[in-house]
């Protein structure tokens, strides 16, 4: 039986199970514990109203695009992954406008996808290095600095064919002064490629390489571990010169009929998921606030690098063929 099918096969006994009930849908990617965490914090507040079904970014994507083929997305609302997948959404129709309460507060940069879709937080691509392998006068300032003999053979990535998230920082690194020469400096140079970005850490942490190109929070999250045993982290965050990617995480509601009493869920839902008490939690496992007029800032002084998520979108296919070419 082929994956696919099992998936769709989940998604109808989901359904079977929610049908005739006033719950909603919610399909998520992110860590487990934060994710429970928003499941109970919300309900504490308003009861059981919740189906959450929980999965990383790539099968996340991997379910609705299947499901959507299949003729609708079962899920109310989709939450996770990257601003790319949301654009396919959008342009293939199956996404409601929705603008929550303290949209206004967002920072400005982060008021894309006219009402489609909503960002709830913050991560950003940067380079993670094991500072136990390498000297202080080689830890990484610049993007640039990867082309360097010292990390020959020494710099681990995900698959951007294979990974929303490795693809979304390769195409955002492809869109930077020189950034294709850039990546086919690095391509030369050695790239280890894994199959997830949390692979890419992990092969850095252990120091079987001793830098990888991939998302802040995952780093935060062993490093706060780490320290939470009373241990000195291997890994460092560095933070580019040009500036880190600034990688939104959105939330988005699906085009689909519901009845009065969820239609006022969904809505609640969409106004916690930028509301304070979500915005702490998800601070808690490496998420930037999104909103200005909160005070809890986790990473000061960083520069950021702001992409033109849709421009990456409608440039897709020749991006992968260009990772083709260098990786």
């Amino acid at each position: 039986m082929k994956k696919p099918f099992l998936a769709f096969l989940l998604t109808m006994l989901i359904a079977t199970f929610v049908l005739g009930s006033d719950k909603i849908l919610v399909y998520i990617s992110g860590p487990e514990n934060l994710v429970s965490k928003i499941e109970q914090t919300f309900e504490k507040e308003y009861g059981d109203l919740l189906d959450v079904f929980h999965t990383g970014s790539g099968p996340l994507q991997q379910k609705i695009w299947t499901e959507m083929i299949a003729g609708s997305i079962q899920a109310d609302i989709i939450w996770g992954a990257e601003p790319l997948m949301y654009y396919s959404l959008k342009d293939a129709g199956v996404l409601q406008t929705y603008y929550p309460d303290y949209f206004d507060s967002l920072y400005d940069e982060l008021k894309i996808g006219d009402g489609y879709f909503t960002a709830t937080g913050i991560r950003y691509g940067t380079m993670i290095v094991n500072k136990s392998v390498l000297t202080d006068e080689n830890i990484p300032g610049s993007w640039m600095d990867l082309k360097n003999a010292v990390y020959k053979n020494q710099l681990a990535m995900a698959d951007a064919s294979q990974s929303a998230m490795a693809f979304a920082l390769f195409a955002a690194l492809s869109e930077m002064d020189n950034g294709t020469a850039f990546l086919e400096s690095i391509g030369k140079n050695g790239v280890f490629v894994t199959k997830m970005n949390m692979d890419a850490i992990s092969v850095v942490q252990s120091g079987e390489k001793s830098v990888c190109i991939a998302p802040s929070d995952g780093a935060y999250r062993l490093m706060k571990s780490q320290k939470s045993k009373g241990l000195d982290p291997v890994l460092q965050l560095c933070w580019p010169e040009e500036g880190a990617i600034l990688i939104q995480r959105p939330i988005a509601l699906v085009k689909k009929s519901r009845n009065e009493k969820q239609n006022e869920i969904v809505k609640l839902f969409m106004d916690f998921s930028i509301s304070e008490a979500c915005q702490k939690l998800s601070s808690q496992f490496g998420f930037e606030t999104v909103r200005k007029d909160l005070d809890f800032v986790l990473f000061k002084d960083v520069q950021k690098m702001n992409v033109d998520w849709e421009k990456l979108w409608m440039n897709k296919e020749e991006i992968l063929g260009l990772y083709s070419d260098l990786f």
